[in-house]
């Protein structure tokens, strides 16, 4: 058998030196792989010719080579259990650090959820809002905590107050909020004949209300307060009163006399007039060069003052110099009083008598 083997095997060798030389063809189906160190692809045929089923060398797979520090094969049982335990140590440190850190997010939460509620609350910038008012408007209770706090929200609701331009709110941990607003002033009120609204120099409605109550502000006269909302600007683009009474109010904001005036009438655009608190009457005209117009008047008042005049009229109605008037005095006019005639004497002797 051995012999019948080698004498087989040597010839296959010499048959695959003799193929060296010639040209590699295609692999066709049907080959396989002899198990040996110089494997080629052979077909059946050849290989049933020199190998009967009782002479099949099984394919050996390539042996490992052996790497320092590594068991190639079978692992060392101190090895492996060596391997498990520190695996299992690791294993318990992860599950250790997981439940410590749960345990810590545990207590901050809860520490945080008594701790972190809304205790003081500060306000700027109020002058006719108090801190109750808007601290109501923004919704904000002692009880209200501080991460579930809505700042955005809560500024939005103060900004609907028609008083309010605008507000910003700040959080100051552990348990203050501040509240800065910005207030509109009002600078007139419009009169008619049952309502009075509230406008500031913009235009904006702030408030109507059926009873003068705001003697510290201009009195407009001349427009109806009939039709205006609150929280809107007077008139549209074509309304011509309210365009003329926008340029006056901007006028006299820039010139800084808008606290000076008592009233303003402007029931005829041709002939406006003023009447200041110091009692000293304006004619204006029209409101035309208004900035100018009053730029001029600031500097007649003063020296008004000065001069202790609490009344009469100043005329800027026209180019130059404003004219001063005093108050109008009519003169009484003279009383007669009537002469009394003398009584004219005779030397008629008694008893004569005159004749013609």
């Amino acid at each position: 058998m051995d012999e019948r083997y080698n004498k087989r095997t040597s010839e296959n060798k010499n048959a695959s030196r003799n193929a060296q030389g010639k040209k590699k063809e295609p692999q066709k189906s049907g080959t396989v792989l002899v198990p040996d160190k110089k494997s080629k692809a052979v077909s059946e045929e050849e290989r049933a010719r020199f190998l009967s089923d009782d002479d099949y060398i099984p394919t050996q797979k390539p042996k490992k080579e052996a790497v320092k520090g590594k068991v190639i094969g079978k692992i060392d049982p101190k090895t492996a259990k060596k391997r498990k335990k520190k695996k299992n140590k690791k294993i318990r440190r992860i599950k250790s650090s997981i439940l410590l850190i749960a345990v810590l997010i545990a207590v901050f939460l809860a520490v945080s959820l008594l701790l972190f509620r809304v205790n003081t609350v500060n306000v700027y910038g109020n002058v006719r809002k108090t801190d109750e008012e808007i601290a109501a408007l923004a919704g904000i209770d002692l009880n209200t905590h501080m991460w579930f706090f809505s700042a955005k929200k809560a500024e939005d609701r103060i900004e609907k107050d028609p008083y309010i331009v605008e507000a910003n709110i700040k959080r100051s941990y552990p348990d203050t909020l501040s509240i800065s607003v910005l207030e509109r002033e009002a600078v007139a009120v419009i009169q008619s004949a049952s309502a009075y609204a509230v406008i500031d120099s913009s235009g904006y409605v702030m408030s109507i209300d059926d009873a003068a109550s705001y003697s510290d502000i201009m009195t407009v006269s001349g427009m109806g307060a009939s039709g205006y909302k609150v929280g809107t600007y007077l008139g549209d683009e074509n309304d011509f009163m309210a365009k003329t009474l926008f340029s006056i109010l901007d006028a006299m904001t820039q010139s800084g006399i808008i606290q000076d005036v008592k009233s303003l009438d402007i029931s005829n655009p041709l002939s406006i007039k003023m009447v200041m608190r110091s009692g000293i009457a304006v004619h204006m005209g029209q409101s035309d060069d208004a900035s100018e117009k009053f730029e001029k008047l600031a500097k007649v008042l003063p020296w008004l003052a000065e001069r202790g005049y609490t009344d009469g009229s100043v005329d800027i109605s026209m180019k130059g110099d404003p004219v001063y008037s005093p108050p109008y005095t009519p003169t009484p006019a003279p009383t007669l009083t009537p002469t009394p005639v003398p009584t004219p004497t005779s030397d008629v002797d008694d008893g004569a008598v005159l004749s013609d």
